[in-house]
């Protein structure tokens, strides 16, 4: 813990990213996104994984308070990590702006075209993203359909040679990689893609599905776990470990224009549910409960 912050008289203090003080009297909120690494520890590097192990579990029970964001992580905490329940509150995340503002006008085009648009995966380049079941499902797919495309998003993670991948299912003409993109760069992808396709293998919530279904488009997850709740009956569901599975989906989408546009609807509708005002309401929350006590307000 930084010294300033003994001297500082500070009610609490709320670390966001997985840290936090293991010593001291500060009264601490940690928000804690998934304990991924303790329940999958096959998908994460061996650092993490030690860390997570001997941290976490410490962190999460000095806390004053746990801030997680889904149903599944707490249940994750509470059951591996041996939380009090009653300290472990669920605050889902949100979409930003300009993913609300998506047209599809360039997806229409495509359509009334008979062409094949692209599919988007956004995700660290890392095995619990499943990338390479990914790409598996797409050579799967370009046998039915050789003109389709897959956009990926995403930084370079461990464990996974994104290259490699392409090169020897021979798919260099057919998949463009981007590093990085800013919201506005991926809700501009997301307007002229067929569907996002998200089948992670372990996640805490899976912001890209809400940012996908806010933008209106398709969405392909996971079945079982965060991302099928998070989705709420508002995506096509795949098994994330059987390719077949996830290149079903992907074929079904590419040729059903109507089911795309159910999806776009039920989509943004359950998006809607989202909200960065709800989620800083219920942070707020969280703050008032560990400085003053449940039921009772800041003044």
């Amino acid at each position: 813990m930084p010294v300033w912050l003994r001297g500082a008289g500070l009610d609490a203090v709320h670390w966001t990213g997985h840290d936090g003080p293991l010593v001291g009297d500060v009264r601490a909120i940690v928000t804690i996104h998934d304990v991924t690494p303790v329940t999958h520890p096959e998908l994460h590097p061996r650092v993490r994984v030690a860390r997570s192990r001997l941290v976490l579990s410490r962190l999460a029970r000095r806390a004053a308070a746990v801030i997680t964001v889904s149903g599944e992580a707490r249940a994750a905490i509470v059951e591996r990590l041996a939380v009090d329940p009653a300290r472990v509150h669920v605050i889902p995340l949100a979409a930003a702006g300009p993913f609300a503002s998506v047209k599809h006008e360039a997806a229409n085009e495509h359509e009334a075209a008979n062409e094949h648009g692209a599919f988007l995966f956004v995700g660290t380049i890392e095995p619990r993203k499943n990338v390479d079941g990914v790409l598996e499902a797409f050579s799967m797919l370009r046998r039915e359909q050789p003109e389709s495309r897959l956009v990926v998003v995403g930084r370079p993670g461990w464990g996974v040679d994104l290259p490699a991948g392409i090169a020897r299912r021979r798919l260099a003409g057919s998949v463009a990689w981007l590093r990085d993109a800013d919201d506005a760069e991926l809700a501009s992808l997301m307007a002229g893609a067929v569907a996002l396709v998200a089948p992670s293998i372990a996640e805490g919530f899976g912001l890209p599905v809400v940012e996908a279904m806010a933008a209106g488009l398709p969405v392909i997850t996971s079945r079982g776990g965060a991302q099928e709740v998070v989705a709420g009956g508002a995506a096509l569901l795949v098994d994330a470990r059987d390719p077949a599975s996830i290149a079903e989906a992907m074929v079904r989408l590419d040729a059903d224009p109507d089911l795309r546009a159910e999806l776009r609807a039920r989509g943004r509708a359950r998006a809607a549910q989202f909200s960065w005002a709800r989620t800083a309401r219920e942070t707020l929350a969280v703050y008032q409960t560990v400085v003053v006590g449940p039921g009772r307000s800041v003044t």
